[in-house]
């Protein structure tokens, strides 16, 4: 894994804490019902956690040879 990768493993990590504690925001000033926050954290969760395979996986997968 390269710097670059690490970087940008750093910032999905910073961005699902940022997603994460607006929802918990949003389910607190009861803007967002239970069962919202807990679908929008799972879906953070779920985002994050593809993202993060993407950066991990990028030298082995299909692409990895392409010239993107």
């Amino acid at each position: 894994m390269s710097r670059d990768d690490t970087t940008v493993l750093a910032d999905i990590d910073r961005t699902e804490s940022d997603l994460e504690t607006l929802v918990d925001e949003l389910w607190t000033e009861g803007v967002v019902t239970d069962d919202d926050a807990s679908e929008f954290s799972h879906r953070v969760e779920m985002i994050a956690a593809e993202l993060r395979a993407c950066v991990e996986y990028a030298g082995d997968g299909p692409l990895a040879d392409d010239a993107n």
